[in-house]
């Protein structure tokens, strides 16, 4: 697939046949990289393997067994699995009306703050195992023939597990004996964060190594075998990120875009925007705008 076709597929938010669409994939070798996109409805990942690291809108977050990422509508997002980490997961896509069904204000507010955290674990053994049992409940009746209760139970089924969430649901647990993460896993957590927080300014190996008080030489190595990527990849993807956003906005100029998203100049982001998207950030918002007019018709 060329960098083109790539592109129109992100573009046109890869949409799903029914309000929820399920899928539970098991480890099965070597995965190509996926490249960041976005879509029209909402995501909820819950991952089985043995670590991984999941970037929403530029920000990494690296998961563990049994850990949750919920994305909301239209957040660029991708995974990376390094050499020797599990692919083995459950994706359930579901559309933005499904949360409508819960009424209470509270708990909107705490569905609300999960999308915003993103990252969540279930530290009570107790509802961890009620939390796999529905999903696979959910697993099994999305397999089911397409009928009105069949859609109607796998919405409540959601909706219960939704609810289980927001009342369990906690960050990712941290430092305990039997917990805590590998150093590089922290170093290379606290080297995202930082790249997060300054990719809008300029940045080097050197500076982010100097800012978490490592050794350049091993970050450099250490970032790449958890993320997969190289440092200089995962800043340019953040900025691009970035872009990307503020291009579907179409409140600023291409050159004002580039600025505010962190490249040192104009041809370098046009440059560095074909390559991933196969089109000029130009070329990409007036596609963006013309499949706006459309939706809108």
């Amino acid at each position: 697939m060329t960098k083109k076709e790539q592109s129109e597929m992100i573009l046109e938010h890869s949409g799903f046949d029914g309000p929820i669409f399920v899928s539970q994939v098991s480890d099965a070798g070597p995965e190509e990289p996926i490249e960041s996109h976005y879509h029209n409805y909402h995501e909820l990942y819950f991952y089985i393997g043995n670590g991984m690291t999941y970037t929403v809108d530029g920000k990494s977050y690296y998961l563990r067994a049994n850990d949750i990422m919920f994305v909301k509508k239209y957040a660029p997002h991708h995974t990376t699995y390094a050499s020797g980490q599990k692919r083995d997961r459950i994706l359930i896509r579901f559309a933005p009306f499904i949360l409508e069904y819960i009424t209470s204000p509270t708990i909107q507010k705490v569905f609300k703050k999960m999308f915003e955290q993103r990252h969540i674990s279930i530290p009570n053994t107790e509802a961890l195992h009620t939390v796999v049992r529905l999903l696979n409940t959910i697993v099994k009746t999305s397999h089911e023939p397409i009928t009105l209760f069949q859609q109607l139970r796998l919405r409540y089924e959601l909706l219960k597990l939704l609810v289980l969430l927001a009342e369990h649901s906690a960050p990712p647990r941290r430092a305990s004996t039997a917990q805590t993460k590998e150093e590089k896993e922290q170093h290379v957590e606290e080297a995202a964060a930082y790249i997060d927080a300054h990719f809008k300014e300029k940045l080097s190996l050197d500076i982010i190594a100097d800012a978490i008080n490592v050794n350049k030489f091993y970050l450099s190595r250490v970032f790449n075998e958890v993320m997969g990527v190289s440092i200089v990849k995962h800043i340019s993807t953040r900025r691009l990120a970035e872009a990307e956003r503020l291009l579907r906005v179409d409140l600023h100029s291409i050159t004002q875009v580039s600025q505010m998203s962190g490249f040192s100049s104009m041809s370098h982001f046009i440059k560095q925007f074909k390559e991933a998207y196969g089109m000029t950030p130009g070329e990409f918002r007036q596609h963006a705008k013309e499949k706006r007019k459309r939706r809108e018709f």
